[in-house]
C-alpha cells in the first residue's frame, strides 16, 4: 500500500512534469493559467509539509514581501490609474514563481530525485526529435502533434525551430539550465544518488538541444558554462574568449542565424538615439527595449506591476496610454525595467539570495540575467521550471 508521503512525492513529480511540458499542453488544449496555478500549488504543498525553515529562505521570502509592498505602494501613490489588483496579482505570482520549490528540499526523499532527471531526459529526447523534424521538414510540423493554439509567433513566421514550446529562446534557455544542472551534478564529490553515465548523456542531449534551437543567447550561455564552470582562472578566461570570438567571427562572417542582421540593427538603434531614429529598421524586441529605456528615463521608480510588456498588463485598459504599450515585449528585461524601475536591482538581489551559496552561484545568476534579454523569463513556465530545478539540486547537493 502506498504511504501518504509516497503519494505526495508522486503528486509533486507529476505536477512538475506538467509544469515542464506546460507550453505543449497549452498549445494543444488552449488551457490558460498553468503559469499561475502550478507555482501556487507547489508552494502550498511544500509549505504544508515542513516544520522549520532555514534562515536564508526566511531572508529570501522576507525580501520578496518587502519588494512587492515597496513597488506596489510607490506605483499606487504615483500612477494610481495604472493599478489593477488582478494585473498585480498575476504579475507578482509569475515574478516569484521561482519560489515554488523553495521548501521541497526539506521533505522530498533524496532517493526519488533520480525521477526528476528521468523527466528531464525524456523532455530533452522528445524536443530533440521535434527540433530535428522542424529543421529538416518544416517548423509547422508541430501542428501534426496537436500544437495549434497560440503558435502564431515570430519564431515560426521566421522558420525558427521551437520544439515543444512556442519560442526558440525558451527551448534553448531551459536546455542551458539543464546543461548547467547536469555538469554540476557530474562534478560534485558527494554524488551518491545519480549514475554518471546518465548525467553524461544529459550533458550531451542538452548541448544538442541548444544547438538545434538556433538560439543565439543560449549558445553564448553554453560557452560561459563550459569554459568557466570549474572556476575562473587565466587559462579558462583565455580559452573562453578564444572559443567565443571564433564562433562570433564565424556567425558574423556567414551571417549564421541572421546574427549580422541583428548586430547591424542594434548598432543603428543605439547610435541614432535622439538623431531621427527610424524604428522600422529595428526588430520588435529592439523597439520594445528602446521604449522601455525611454519610459525608465522619465520614471526611474517604475510604473508598477502589471502595466507593460506582459499579459498581466491587459487587465487595465488605462495601460494602453503608456508609451509603446504592448502585452508581450519579447524581452523580460524590458518588461522588468518599465514596471520596477530602479527596484529591479533589489529583484536581482533577491534572485541572488535565493540561489544557494557556492562557487557556481554567479554562473547561474549571470546566465539567467543574460537570458532575460531575448526571452520572457519567468513569464514562461518552462523557463521557470528549468531554473527552479537547478536551484533545487544545488541546495540539496551543495
Amino acid at each position: 500500500m502506498i504511504s501518504i508521503n509516497d503519494l505526495k512525492s508522486y503528486m509533486i513529480l507529476f505536477i512538475i512534469s506538467v509544469w515542464l511540458f506546460s507550453e505543449y499542453i497549452k498549445a494543444v488544449t488552449n488551457i490558460n493559467g498553468i503559469s499561475i496555478i502550478i507555482p501556487i500549488l507547489l508552494f502550498i504543498l511544500s509549505f504544508l509539509s515542513i516544520r522549520k525553515i532555514k534562515n536564508n529562505d526566511v531572508k529570501t521570502i522576507f525580501l520578496s514581501i518587502i519588494f512587492i509592498l515597496l513597488v506596489t505602494i510607490i506605483s499606487v501613490l504615483n500612477f494610481s490609474s495604472f493599478f489593477n489588483f488582478y494585473g498585480v496579482f498575476f504579475e507578482v505570482v509569475k515574478l516569484f514563481s521561482f519560489l515554488a520549490l523553495i521548501f521541497l528540499p526539506y521533505f522530498f526523499p533524496k532517493e526519488k530525485d533520480k525521477y526528476f532527471l528521468n523527466i528531464i531526459l525524456y523532455f530533452l529526447y522528445v524536443n530533440i526529435i521535434v527540433l530535428s523534424l522542424q529543421l529538416i521538414v518544416s517548423v509547422d510540423i508541430v501542428k501534426y502533434i496537436g500544437m495549434t493554439h497560440g503558435m502564431d509567433t515570430q519564431f515560426l513566421r521566421d522558420s525558427r525551430p521551437t520544439g515543444l514550446t512556442n519560442s526558440s529562446n525558451t527551448i534553448g534557455g531551459v536546455s542551458v539550465f539543464f546543461l548547467l544542472l547536469s555538469i554540476y551534478l557530474y562534478k560534485i564529490k558527494n554524488n551518491l544518488y545519480f549514475d554518471n553515465k546518465k548525467l553524461a548523456k544529459m550533458i550531451i542531449l542538452s548541448i544538442i538541444c541548444i544547438i538545434l534551437s538556433t538560439s543565439k543567447q543560449s549558445f553564448f550561455c553554453m560557452l560561459i558554462i563550459i569554459s568557466m564552470f570549474n572556476g575562473i582562472n587565466f587559462k579558462r578566461i583565455i580559452f573562453g574568449f578564444f572559443i567565443g570570438f571564433s564562433l562570433i567571427f564565424a556567425f558574423l562572417y556567414y551571417n549564421t542565424f541572421n546574427v549580422m542582421d541583428k548586430v547591424e540593427q542594434y548598432i543603428y538603434l543605439f547610435s541614432n538615439i535622439g538623431n531621427g531614429l527610424n524604428l522600422i529598421f529595428v526588430e520588435n524586441r529592439g523597439v520594445h527595449l528602446y521604449n522601455a529605456l525611454s519610459i525608465f528615463s522619465n520614471n526611474i521608480i517604475g510604473l508598477g506591476f502589471g502595466t507593460w510588456g506582459d499579459y498581466s498588463s491587459t487587465f487595465n485598459l488605462n495601460n494602453t496610454m503608456i508609451l509603446g504599450y504592448n502585452k508581450m515585449s519579447d524581452g523580460y528585461m524590458s518588461h522588468l525595467i518599465v514596471e520596477q524601475g530602479i527596484f529591479i536591482f533589489l529583484y536581482f538581489y533577491i534572485l541572488y539570495c535565493f540561489i544557494p551559496s557556492n562557487k557556481y552561484r554567479m554562473i547561474l545568476l549571470v546566465v539567467t540575467l543574460i537570458m532575460f534579454f531575448p526571452s520572457m523569463g519567468f513569464s514562461v513556465p518552462v523557463f521557470t521550471t528549468g531554473f527552479c530545478l537547478v536551484v533545487y539540486f544545488m541546495s540539496r547537493y551543495n
